[in-house]
């Protein structure tokens, strides 16, 4: 090949169907990259070539040419063309020869092996799959790792026939398969959880098939899965859970907190319901709290995998590739939440779709719907979204102790070792949360009401009150949304000098955008009418109404409202919120502070605040206070630190 004596490294290819060619780079008789491209694609065969001649792996020490490596590029593809030539002749005459290739040829004979093992259907999605007729209640998709149709046929044919088929036949034999799997009615395949009927299923992961079931009658484990599933390269093996198993054994591994511990359990239990919203656990603490460790076991629990805690994706793509492979997707490290992943992040928890380019074509688009279980472990997330913040969990892990500190390697067997037990305890208290969740209903359910159910639930059986924690933990995170959006401070500042607003988004726009605009401002009028809607969960927890509607010219409008109508004989410049109290006591938030103001008092922000500011919170539906023994409010901390923080927010 010309040229190949000034570079390094070889390149030889292997023709696939469609004219696909996939080029090796190979330094030493080892293999060390590879690419795949269509012949005659001059801007593919630059952008290899770039990322080859860079590569220092291929080019070690020595300084290479782009245009070196093009040249070889092409070199390489005229070989691969010559040859795929060659090979359509030599067919061309097996035809004319008289060769009956439908009932011998490579591709027919791979054809017929697939049919008489294996039944063929399609997903929802319109994937093609195979399912074994005798084995695993496992489909095979038809492309991708060691668990593929693909992989699958050659194997096959290989052990029956002791040769290796050409890519060619495997891709024609793959292609008339696939026309035949999409003829059939398209039914659910599952990834390691899946609902039967009233019970719960979790595919074990082992090449058997076995499966364990649970119902409120208790769990046991099956030689064969009710309900169908697949697999990734993602998919480990899950050890058999032990009878009588205790997640207390989970608990001497993880540094959390009374509070949190409840929360975790729920959390654990409700990742056999694959068909509900679940929230985005974020793992907190400072240096040295254990984040990584901690992700890495509550992930491993239901769903194992070699990988561990991903890395935070690049962009969307990354993102959807890495969590379409597995149940329970960890991220470790996170330091901020982009727009784009923020809003990936929400459709994974409710199972919205995404929209992907399929491999190696340039208009042709893959659908790619699921609904994922997800972990964070940041020390600080930084800025978050209002939408994205309603789907949190806050799970804050203490500080490990020098003395408590253990290697990972210790910390690994040790999970190995208490693992079945922990499993076990996982689905015993699962059976118990099963029997009595048809009939709990909890009072004022939180955005995810099906995982507030559940924990609802299980605070019936443990004695816990992990729901009160977890509907507590709004009123931190709505501060946090508030705090970090300069949207929600000004929509906040704006409203509260009015008390109401009507007008267009246009309008709206113009009249809140400062003279010194700051990062991450809305651009136009229509990302801030999205921006507000993003943000209207949190607005409205601190008394903000926002609706829409349409004016007089059928031009869209859209209407905000602070707080509840004032009495008669309020000062209209106040601004006030009556947390109904149940004597009427009203809380004062003004940035020195907070503090209960007298019966049916409304504080005036000219004559009581000591700064000539101040603000009341109204429509507050969380604990609030009682009389205490000499009949004054006795009040609920837990609305202090809201107040305070919102204190520095709402007011100039």
């Amino acid at each position: 090949m010309p040229d190949n004596a000034r570079l390094p490294f070889e390149i030889r290819t292997e023709s696939e169907p469609n004219r696909m060619t996939l080029f090796i780079a190979t330094r030493g008789g080892r293999d060390v990259a590879m690419e795949r491209y269509r012949l005659g694609s001059p801007r593919k065969r630059k952008e290899v070539a770039t990322k080859w001649a860079s590569d220092e792996r291929l080019t070690g020490d020595e300084p290479i040419e782009v245009e070196d490596v093009c040249r070889m590029l092409e070199s390489a593809e005229l070989e691969a063309n010559d040859a795929i030539k060659a090979d359509e002749l030599r067919q061309d005459k097996a035809g004319q020869d008289g060769e009956n290739r439908c009932g011998d040829g490579v591709a027919d004979k791979l054809v017929g092996m697939v049919h008489e093992r294996y039944r063929l259907g399609q997903t929802m999605e319109g994937s093609p799959f195979a399912v074994l007729k005798d084995g695993p209640n496992v489909a095979r998709m038809f492309r991708g790792g060691r668990q593929s149709l693909r992989a699958e046929m050659a194997r096959n044919y290989n052990r029956q026939f002791g040769k290796v088929p050409n890519s060619s036949a495997v891709g024609d034999a793959l292609l008339v398969l696939e026309g035949m799997a999409l003829e059939g009615t398209p039914e659910p395949v599952h990834l390691r959880v899946a609902e039967h009927g009233d019970d719960r299923v979790i595919d074990l992961g082992s090449s058997d098939g076995r499966a364990i079931v649970i119902s409120p009658r208790g769990w046991e484990v099956v030689a064969r899965s009710p309900v169908l599933f697949y697999r990734t390269a993602l998919t480990g093996e899950l050890p058999d859970p032990a009878k009588g198993g205790d997640l207390d054994h989970l608990r001497g591994l993880l540094n959390v907190d009374d509070e949190a511990w409840p929360l975790l359990c729920g959390w654990l239990v409700s990742l056999l319901f694959g068909d509900i919203d679940h929230p985005i656990v974020l793992l907190g603490g400072g240096e040295g709290a254990g984040k990584t460790t901690a992700a890495r076991f509550l992930a491993d629990i239901l769903d194992p995998s070699a990988v561990g805690p991903r890395t935070p994706p690049r962009d969307t793509e990354a993102w959807v590739i890495g969590a379409a492979g597995s149940w329970v997707v960890p991220v470790d490290n996170v330091s901020t939440i982009r727009a784009d992943w923020s809003d990936a992040l929400c459709r994974a928890v409710t199972g919205e779709a995404l929209l992907r380019r399929k491999l190696y074509t340039d208009d042709s688009l893959a659908v790619v719907g699921f609904r994922r279980c997800v972990l964070l472990t940041s020390i600080d997330p930084g800025a978050m979204r209002g939408d994205l913040g309603s789907r949190l969990m806050l799970l804050e892990l203490e500080q490990i102790s020098e003395a408590d500190r253990r290697t990972e390697v210790e910390q690994a067997t040790a999970f190995r070792r208490v693992h079945p037990l922990v499993l076990g305890g996982v689905l015993d208290l699962a059976v118990e949360v099963l029997r009595i969740l048809p009939d709990t209903r909890p009072d004022n359910l939180p955005r995810l009401a099906e995982f507030g159910r559940i924990l609802s639930a299980m605070d019936g059986v443990l004695g816990a009150a992990a729901f009160e924690t977890y509907c507590g933990q709004r009123q931190s995170i709505v501060a946090d949304v508030i705090e970090s959006d300069p949207v929600a401070q000004g929509v906040l500042k704006f409203v509260r000098a009015r008390r109401s607003w009507e007008g267009t988004s246009t309008a709206l726009f113009n009249l809140l955008v400062p003279d010194q605009v700051p990062q991450g401002w809305p651009r136009n009028a229509r990302s801030l009418s999205a921006r507000i809607g993003r943000l209207e969960g949190a607005l409205h927890a601190v008394g903000l109404s926002i609706s829409r509607g349409r004016g007089a010219d059928s031009s869209r409008t859209i209407s905000l409202r602070w707080g509840p109508e004032p009495p008669a004989n309020a000062d209209p410049g106040a601004n006030r919120r009556d947390v109904g109290a149940t004597d009427d006591v009203e809380i004062r938030v003004a940035p020195s502070g907070i503090g209960p103001h007298g019966p049916n008092n409304w504080v005036s922000g000219a004559t009581d605040a000591t700064d000539g500011k101040s603000a009341l919170l109204s429509g507050y539906e969380g604990p609030t206070c009682s009389s205490d023994s000499d009949g004054g409010p006795n009040w609920d901390q837990s609305l202090f630190p809201v107040a305070d923080r919102l204190g520095g927010c709402l007011l100039e």
